[in-house]
């Protein structure tokens, strides 16, 4: 089971009290999907435009294009920002202006919200931003609520290598492409994933931001119905409840680009790439949930004295 809702504080379910400094979720007007690429959030954006009353979004700072400001918004941003750029996602200059100033899309999203919706709905992967600007410009808000989804390393790393390789990220159907994939490429991308999460939830942890876990493999993975079920238990607990389903006219259950189920299927090389994981003492960790973030005892203390 993935563990929803987290209290920072405690490290288990949301506490009934937070120190004074705690940030929470009040009337929540953004949502914050801190994830990686190739993790199913596609699919969960796809899944969660059933309800009505959510605008979701998708990499809003995407190092190419943001996905996806509307003009107005992008308009606004140019006007607060001071700098000249025309309303289009692509614009080098609004995709700069998106990625160095969050704290001010963050505010024109708010402030440009349409009546009828209640929360916008984006993602932050690693390396649109930097722990600091996520922790400053999303964390620290109180309007934001935050949910982090991970997909068991193995499967995000061969996802994410055969996108690269074919230069396609949506729809194409790669069952029948084999890559070829390194050990060593693969244990400093598991590191310096697994350091991206820790460090983003420590960051929430620190500042007693209540935060949701959730993992492709049972919650996204999934028929549509318990996808959206789980994701509105999150809602729920952050106080958004009410929330309209719409009928989903093109009802489809999730098909992975990859249908293969053996990794061998999937990998060209896999004999070899799994005898060296195993060599550098690393094939269990291809295959658990990457690590969450634990306070020790002395992050627990100095959090006290600096309460």
């Amino acid at each position: 089971m993935s563990e929803i809702p987290v209290s920072p504080f405690t490290g288990g379910a949301i506490a009934s009290r937070f120190s004074g400094r705690s940030v929470q979720a009040t009337a929540p007007r953004l949502l914050c999907l801190v994830a990686v690429a190739r993790s199913g959030t596609n699919h969960l954006c796809s899944v969660l435009s059933r309800l009505s009353e959510l605008d979701v979004r998708h990499e809003i700072f995407n190092k190419t294009w943001s996905q996806e400001m509307r003009p107005d918004e992008l308009s606004e941003l140019s006007r607060r920002s001071g700098r000249n750029f025309s309303a289009s996602c692509e614009d080098p200059v609004a995709v700069n202006t998106i990625r160095t100033r969050p704290g001010l899309v963050m505010d024109c999203l708010t402030d440009l919200m349409e009546p009828q919706k209640r929360l916008v709905i984006f993602k932050v992967f690693r390396l649109q931003l930097s722990v600091r600007q996520v922790r400053n410009a999303i964390l620290k808000r109180p309007d934001t609520i935050v949910v982090f989804l991970r997909r068991r390393p193995i499967d995000t790393f061969i996802s994410l290598r055969k996108a690269l390789r074919l230069e396609h990220w949506h729809s194409r159907d790669t069952t029948n492409f084999k890559i070829n994939i390194d050990a060593d490429d693969f244990i400093g991308w598991w590191g310096r994933t697994s350091a991206w999460f820790r460090k983003v939830e420590a960051a929430c942890w620190a500042m007693d931001k209540p935060f949701h876990r959730l993992r492709y493999e049972d919650d996204i993975d999934a028929p549509q119905e318990r996808t959206l079920d789980r994701f509105r238990e999150i809602l729920a607990s952050q106080g958004v409840t009410g929330l309209t389903v719409t009928a989903d006219r093109q009802h489809r259950e999730h098909k992975r680009q990859d249908r293969n189920r053996e990794l061998s299927d999937r990998v060209a090389n896999w004999p070899e790439f799994q005898r060296r994981l195993s060599d550098n003492g690393f094939l269990e960790k291809a295959f658990l949930p990457f690590p969450t973030y634990e306070p020790t005892s002395w992050d627990r203390f100095r959090h006290r004295l600096s309460a």
